[in-house]
């Protein structure tokens, strides 16, 4: 049975969900969405500590609403589960549950819909489409910086 609230381990697991989508590696969310590289990603690099310390940061000073992390965890699980209700794994986030070509969909599913959604999650979807028009650019500072790493 899936949570029924959106509680920290689901917004993280959301997250993960969400980076392994844009920055795969070996990890296990990407390696349960069916896309996955040797190489090191965005879990690897912390990126979803990143998500979510920049929704938090650009939470609105409004308390009336959720915080932006759980906005827009709670936006990608609705989502997900309209485009595969059945969707399972190792994960309680319906999103990360869901099959690369399936997050596709979401995304698609969201555009579709832009209008329809409440404003603290415009703000959330905001960050997460700057998000993907920035993939290109991580993946070039991530090679750099794992090139230049003590650690790799």
């Amino acid at each position: 049975m899936r949570p029924t609230r959106v509680d920290g381990n689901l917004v993280w697991d959301t997250l993960n969900g969400l980076t392994a989508f844009i920055l795969p590696a070996p990890d296990s969310y990407s390696v349960s969405q069916g896309i996955s590289t040797r190489e090191p990603g965005g879990i690897d690099a912390g990126i979803t500590g990143l998500l979510m310390t920049t929704f938090r940061l650009t939470q609105p000073f409004s308390t009336s609403e959720s915080p932006a992390p759980e906005a827009a965890a709670d936006l990608l699980n609705k989502v997900a589960e309209k485009i595969n209700p059945t969707a399972v794994g190792l994960f309680a986030s319906p999103f990360a549950c869901l099959s690369f070509s399936e997050k596709v969909a979401v995304f698609a599913l969201l555009e579709q819909h832009f209008f329809c959604t409440r404003p603290h999650e415009l703000a959330a979807l905001r960050l997460l489409v700057q998000s993907e028009q920035n993939r290109a650019t991580v993946r070039r500072q991530r090679w750099f910086t794992w090139q230049h790493s003590e650690v790799w």
